[in-house]
């Protein structure tokens, strides 16, 4: 698995990873014009959040696979 800032994008289909080991698989992303960009979890809108780079935590990884560059 790598760092998620080390890749530094990330994309539909992507499998988040925390330090406790849950998942979260990235399905939407939406630029929304002023309020930036919100991006949704497993399907489920009331998991969709706005997304700041500056926030991301240095140990959140992607899983290996699921995700192109």
């Amino acid at each position: 698995m790598k760092r998620l800032n080390d890749l530094e994008f990330i994309q539909n289909g992507m499998v988040l990873v925390d330090v406790e080991g849950r998942e979260g698989t990235i399905t939407g992303i939406r630029e929304v014009e002023g309020f930036g960009t919100w991006v949704q979890f497993n399907g489920n809108q009331k998991k969709e959040v706005m997304w700041d780079w500056n926030r991301v935590r240095n140990d959140v990884l992607v899983k290996d696979g699921t995700y192109t560059n």
